[in-house]
């Protein structure tokens, strides 16, 4: 009796009797099973849902929990988020082991309220999956500063091989970029921006929302980040605007300036380094165009250009510094003086009243005065070319952006049969640290380009396509104001040209030619030599650096459209064999930028 009183007691504290049954007692009736079984041989046999002696226990081996009101029932609570556990409740179920069960990620019987997972993968604080070391991520959650490496290339998020621009292709990790243009490219007359995925080349249009695409675009410019485009044009009523649209095309545009009159012009929109601000210029109250800045988030447009002295006194040209720093400055080129006199400015635009600094001044402005190309050192130093000091000698000057340190740049100053040699054109490479430039030196009229390491000083020949000396009174070599542009990693460089290759080559039709840095040559990839003004216009390096970018009328002549070369290294190339986008008769790509994939 004893050894059946343990184990009896034992059942009682598991919970398999009821603690009140009495195992001395044989039941007589149906009430001695508490209405919940049958007496049969002074043993209850207990209904379905019950258990122990007297019937007194709900039988959750069967899956029966309480009803809250002294009776048995199925659990019937289900799985009601498809996770594998069923839901839970302390009344009806019991057995379950989910309080949250309309979160599939979330099982914890803690509540639902407990797990915090802001980017909605199911792992964050008190979540059932575990911890997210980055809850702004949903691919991420664990090893937030491992490398992520989803096509196994070594390139990826926190890899130390770099970046993966396409981490679902184990082929393409690097160079990947957006070529974004504009122009009636479509529909002669119908104005449209778009851009292109490389490695791919798939397009996707820019949604002009707001802007009557009708009427020619003013100009349009890119962020640093690939973020948001810039758009000036005009709106249905004819007012001039600058939207500024994400390139996702999502959402609507913010305005960031607009005129109330008709009749006035908005252009050139260019973003600032850190992409906070943008430039464009505006007539906004006279019949000048001024140069402007407003930031990107909105605001008041505010002029940062001189008041106009007289009509059509203008800026005409201008660059952003490169620096990275708070102070954002532009240097700009414009008669905003005096007509025809093209003087030289640099200010700083954040401050809360900019003023413009004198670099040249229109009193020293000549005939040419400054020419419309402007670059930066690793220093800010602005780089131009003017004839200020001797009208008809165009030489490459320097100078601070407040107008103090300018001088002629050295090692420019080369010679010719006739004295000094003219600068025709110049670009440096993105550091800031290399000059290239040329000039008709040592022959007159035939333009050779030259290289300067700036620590150094020295200036090294690097062009040797032709020896045809020009027409008396012409010049053979770069076009003016047509920058010289450095390859990424400064081993070429590429020129719009009009070099001579043989006596069929027509003057002034201008080609694209590849020059290597490193020694003294040059080949013509692209171009229509024995074509008059079918000419190359724009070149712009791959991110590569092994290929090149270029717009030109090619095909059809005053159609300009744009092609892609193969390589550095396919000299004479068809231009309607590289032909990227073409345009219908009378459309044009009116311009392009390259811009890095995040």
């Amino acid at each position: 009796m004893k050894r059946t009183l343990c184990i009896l007691g034992a059942l009682c504290i598991l919970g398999l009797v009821g603690c009140d049954d009495d195992p001395n007692y044989d039941c007589e009736t149906r009430e001695d099973c508490a209405n919940r079984g049958d007496c049969v041989s002074g043993v209850c046999e207990c209904d379905t849902g019950y258990f122990g002696i007297h019937c007194s226990t709900c039988d959750w081996t069967a899956g029966y929990v309480s009803d809250g009101a002294d009776g048995c029932v199925p659990d019937s609570c289900e799985d009601l988020d498809d996770d594998g556990y069923d839901g839970y409740d302390e009344t009806l179920c019991l057995l379950g082991d989910d309080e949250c069960d309309d979160d599939p990620n979330n099982w914890t019987m803690g509540g639902c309220s407990d797990c915090v997972d802001v980017d909605g993968d199911g792992h964050g604080t008190a979540c059932d999956l575990g911890p997210d070391c980055d809850d702004a991520d949903v691919s991420i959650w664990v090893d937030c500063n491992a490398c992520i490496d989803q096509d196994d290339d070594g390139h990826g998020v926190n890899c130390s091989d770099g970046p993966d621009c396409n981490d679902n292709d184990p082929n393409v990790h690097r160079g990947c970029f957006r070529l974004w243009y504009w122009g009636d490219f479509d529909t002669n007359g119908t104005f449209e921006v778009a851009n292109q995925f490389y490695p791919g080349g798939a397009q996707t249009k820019l949604l002009l929302t707001g802007l009557d695409t009708s009427g020619i675009l003013g100009g349009v410019a890119v962020s640093p980040d690939g973020g948001h485009v810039a758009v000036a044009a005009f709106d249905a009523s004819g007012m001039a605007m600058l939207n500024l649209y994400t390139t996702d095309a999502t959402g609507t545009p913010l305005t960031l300036a607009a005129a109330t009159t008709v009749g006035h012009h908005m252009g050139d929109p260019s973003f600032s380094p850190d992409g906070n601000w943008v430039a464009f210029t505006w007539d906004a109250s006279t019949t000048s165009s001024q140069l402007y800045v407003v930031p990107v988030g909105g605001g008041t447009a505010q002029v940062v250009s001189p008041t106009p002295g007289g009509a059509d006194c203008d800026v005409t040209y201008y660059r952003w510094a490169p620096s990275q720093g708070a102070n954002q400055h532009i240097a700009f080129v414009g008669d905003v003086d005096t007509d025809g006199h093209f003087a030289l400015w640099g200010v700083e635009v954040t401050g809360a009243s900019p003023m413009a600094a004198e670099i040249v001044s229109t009193a020293e402005a000549t005939t040419l005065g400054v020419q419309p190309l402007l670059g930066f050192d690793d220093a800010d130093r602005v780089y131009f070319i003017s004839d200020f000091e001797e009208m008809g000698t165009k030489r490459l000057f320097r100078s601070n952006l407040d107008g103090t340190g300018r001088d002629q740049v050295a090692s420019t100053v080369l010679t010719n049969g006739q004295g000094e040699a003219s600068v025709t054109t110049f670009g440096l490479n993105d550091a800031g640290t290399m000059l290239a430039f040329s000039a008709d030196s040592p022959a007159v009229g035939l333009n050779q380009v030259y290289i300067i390491d700036l620590a150094v000083g020295d200036s090294d020949r690097v062009s040797n396509v032709t020896s045809t000396p020009a027409p008396a009174g012409d010049h053979f070599g770069p076009g003016e104001n047509l920058p010289i542009v450095w390859a990424p990693d400064d081993d070429y460089l590429a020129v719009i040209s009009d070099w001579p290759l043989d006596a069929s080559d027509m003057d002034d039709a201008y080609a694209l030619y590849v020059l290597p840095t490193l020694n003294n040559g040059g080949e013509r990839l692209v171009g229509l030599p024995d074509s008059a003004s079918q000419d190359v216009q724009e070149v712009v390096f791959a991110p590569s650096g092994l290929q090149v970018f270029l717009r030109g009328d090619l095909v059809a002549d005053e159609n300009a459209e744009l092609f892609l070369t193969e390589n550095l290294w396919s000299v004479g190339v068809d231009p309607s064999s590289i032909r990227i986008e073409d345009v219908p008769t009378g459309g044009d790509v009116l311009g392009f930028f390259v811009v890095l994939a995040p």
